[in-house]
């Protein structure tokens, strides 16, 4: 699984803002996304509401993310692994989805030893996360997570 980063560079301050005039988006460290400011023009009249998105508005995310990386705040339930698999070490990738409220919605095993899918999955839908948060609102989130035997 990949991880998003933004790093802004050349920040420089405009009309009682800060402007980045260079930024770079990378994922999983490839780049994925540069933007170059070349110009900057004076605004003659600046009014912060022009800042606020509408009430209305849906984000550019939409309802659902993924690229990002929720640690678990509650894995009170681990695993009770088969006895077939209690004396192996192997690992059971599980692809999630967090939901607003943190608590897992769906969790379907893509990798592993198959007689280890469903406990596995079993656990981690009562792991709880801390919501993920867009502009000040919870979206569910996509990710990877693993069940490790060792």
């Amino acid at each position: 699984m990949g991880w998003f980063q933004t790093v802004y560079k050349r920040i420089v301050p405009f009309q009682g803002r800060n402007l980045a005039q260079e930024v770079d988006v990378t994922d999983g460290g490839k780049p994925y996304l540069k933007l170059r400011v070349e110009t900057v023009e004076f605004i003659s009249h600046v009014d912060d509401a022009d800042f606020i998105p509408p009430q209305d508005a849906v984000g550019p995310l939409g309802d659902r993310i993924s690229g990002v990386s929720l640690p678990p705040i509650n894995m009170s339930s681990l695993p009770r692994w088969p006895a077939s698999l209690r004396e192996q070490h192997f690992t059971v990738t599980v692809e999630i989805v967090v939901g607003k409220d943190g608590h897992v919605v769906s969790a379907h095993a893509v990798s592993g030893p198959p007689e280890g899918y469903k406990t596995c999955e079993n656990a981690v839908r009562k792991w709880v996360f801390k919501p993920y948060l867009v502009l000040d609102k919870p979206v569910e989130v996509e990710q990877k997570v693993a069940c490790s035997n060792n």
